[in-house]
């Protein structure tokens, strides 16, 4: 466990040299013109395109804190939410239709109503410790009375979806660039296979930096994906 810890560490740390450039006022567009804001577009081959010292602050120390923290035991799994019967949070969101979820979903089905619209938050709003337009900003701005839910080692860290939860993407899972991604679960399909998540910072359909959007991921534990809560 020690030994798989340190590689994880090493792991970030060699990221972090290969990756953070000169800050500039625009996220730098990839090798297709799209501006991605450090996440990777469906089915594109370029690199993840995001730079910025900023970065090691907002991205990696706080990802690398938690994914080598241990996940909690089935003990204390006992007494959080179960599977069944999580109703969909949205609360601080801007949509809360109540039609989630479509059938045949796959990794990138658009999802219905206002869940399809990218939107810009109005920051004055919202209160968040870390820079405005990094995936880890708007889930701290979620959790206005757990602004430290990112690091904070009082909260628990599982494999199981809990509605409401941050949610951690290791590097390159789901569309997670190389430096990772954090997101936020809004609500469980009935198959406890499918989520739907919001996110900041994720290039597709019109998203990026600064810049909200809905999609459906799925649970896989096998990947290293955790849900803090």
């Amino acid at each position: 466990m020690v030994g798989a810890s340190a590689l994880m560490l090493l792991a970030a740390v060699i990221g972090v040299g290969t990756q953070l450039h000169s800050m500039s006022a625009t996220p730098p567009a990839n090798a297709t013109g799209t501006e991605c804001g450090g996440q990777k577009a469906p089915q594109e081959s370029a690199a993840s395109c995001f730079s910025g010292n900023d970065l090691l602050a907002n991205s990696i120390s706080r990802a690398v804190s938690v994914a080598l923290q241990p996940t909690a035991s089935s003990g204390q799994l006992s007494n959080q939410v179960a599977h069944t019967n999580q109703l969909p949070n949205t609360i601080g969101q801007p949509c809360h239709d109540s039609t989630m979820f479509v059938p045949n979903i796959t990794v990138w089905t658009v999802p219905p109503g206002c869940y399809a619209t990218i939107y810009t938050p109005d920051r004055s709003q919202y209160s968040a410790p870390s820079t405005f337009g990094y995936c880890n900003w708007w889930v701290e701005a979620l959790h206005p009375k757990q602004q430290d839910i990112l690091y904070g080692k009082e909260y628990v860290r599982t494999t199981s979806p809990v509605v409401g939860a941050a949610i951690w993407f290791p590097p390159n899972v789901q569309g997670a660039s190389s430096a990772g991604h954090w997101a936020q679960v809004v609500a469980i399909a009935p198959d406890h296979y499918w989520m739907l998540i919001t996110e900041m910072n994720f290039g597709w359909r019109g998203g990026g930096f600064g810049k909200v959007d809905y999609r459906y991921a799925h649970v896989d534990p096998a990947a290293g994906i955790v849900f803090v809560h």
